[in-house]
């Protein structure tokens, strides 16, 4: 007999570890619980099955490539499309026990027009929800401030059609009620991923070596030009490598179908023509893969949210640099140094960075007392949240 089930709408199909991340934590919520989880995708990634026990991948509206895209609604949505998938879909909802949009930083206004980007796409399925009379969840989302008014209103719309709503941290929350949103059911709760249950090393590794973290820069990701953060990182590694630190690159999103620069090792094979270095230029896909690996680290230099957090269940000092607040907004949860601008000044690197060598220790038992306060029994808080009620009943409308 089958279980009953979710249907699940996130970044899931985009090789990024940091959704991986809170891609367990829910799903052993959900098991635990009875029930399964069916994500919606556009790429079939069996690894999101056999790796991550999603029970079925459901094909979504999006088009397979962002070129496939251009000049077109939603697939599905134009003169002589099939439209058997929306179809499949709206069934697999109707089945459901609700659709769960998250974890991430997902209801931003980077690309939007009818039908484009992915405030459009959530909107679709938050209006088709309404239609059949199924409950919306937002999981862990991150919200920062979007860029245009038609931006900020259909975050409201897509927050406000929703029966519950989870934020990573309070300036997500600020920025809701900034955006007009009348939405009561909001509810704070640090990132899942520190509800991984990882095992850390008793003492610290004797070995220094570094984890370095990169991602896409330039002036419309991060508001700084490439070739300035790709020398500020080829300085970063060459002031390791003086000071007998090994460094080694650490990717956390593989996926490049659109823009090889999404790939992060795209980003460290150009970083790598300015210094030589040692970077991982395979796809490591289970995250229990990246335990061991973060294990191994004296110490974390990087950028990406999730890097982050896994450095500091793995009990590792982190040295962060921050483009946007959702990277920021975890280094204030973990209490570590000020993270620095990607195009700060080259000058003031050494020395910063001769101070937090000299103190790693104290680093850490900074960081350790702030993660017991995000961690401490996060899957019952989780839990509680998303089955605050012992059935949400299809009467919400």
């Amino acid at each position: 007999m089958s279980r009953p089930y979710f249907v699940l709408a996130g970044g899931y199909d985009t090789k990024n570890v940091g959704d991986y991340a809170m891609l367990s934590f829910l799903q052993s919520i959900l098991d635990n619980r009875g029930y399964d989880v069916k994500i919606l995708s556009r790429h079939r990634h069996q690894h999101l099955v056999d790796t991550y026990s999603a029970s079925e991948l459901i094909d979504n509206f999006e088009f397979n490539t962002r070129a496939e895209s251009l000049g077109k609604f939603f697939n599905g949505f134009n003169y002589a499309d099939n439209p058997e998938h929306l179809h499949r879909l709206r069934q697999q909802l109707e089945g459901s026990k609700g659709l769960i949009i998250g974890g991430g930083r997902l209801l931003i206004d980077f690309s939007l027009d009818v039908m484009r980007g992915p405030l459009m796409y959530f909107a679709t399925l938050v209006t088709l929800c309404r239609f059949l009379n199924i409950p919306v969840y937002i999981y862990a989302m991150t919200i920062v401030p979007n860029k245009t008014r038609e931006g900020e209103m259909w975050l409201r719309y897509i927050v406000d059609n929703s029966v519950r709503v989870a934020v990573r941290d309070e300036g997500s929350s600020k920025c809701l009620l900034l955006a007009g949103c009348n939405q009561k059911n909001i509810t704070i709760l640090p990132d899942p991923a520190y509800g991984l249950d990882w095992r850390r090393n008793e003492e610290p590794n004797t070995t220094m070596r570094a984890g370095l973290t990169v991602r896409l820069i330039n002036n419309r990701w991060g508001g700084v030009p490439e070739e300035v953060y790709l020398k500020n990182m080829a300085t970063v590694v060459r002031l390791l490598q003086e000071r007998n630190v090994e460094v080694i690159g650490i990717p956390h999103q593989y996926y490049g179908i659109d823009n090889p620069n999404y790939d992060d090792r795209t980003i460290f094979e150009k970083i790598n023509k300015l210094i030589s270095f040692q970077y991982i230029d395979y796809e490591i896909l289970d995250i229990r893969d990246y335990e061991k690996l973060y294990r191994s680290l004296r110490l974390l230099v990087g950028i990406r949210r999730h890097s982050f957090v896994f450095a500091a269940l793995a009990g590792v000092p982190i040295f962060p640099f921050s483009e946007n607040p959702n990277a920021s907004r975890v280094c204030e949860e973990l209490d570590t140094i000020k993270p620095l601008s990607l195009d700060c000044d080259l000058e003031i690197l050494p020395k910063n960075l001769d101070i937090f060598l000299d103190n790693l220790d104290q680093h850490l038992l900074r960081q350790d007392m702030a993660l017991n306060n995000s961690s401490f029994n996060l899957q019952e808080r989780y839990a509680n949240w998303l089955f605050c009620e012992a059935e949400v009943t299809r009467d919400i409308i």
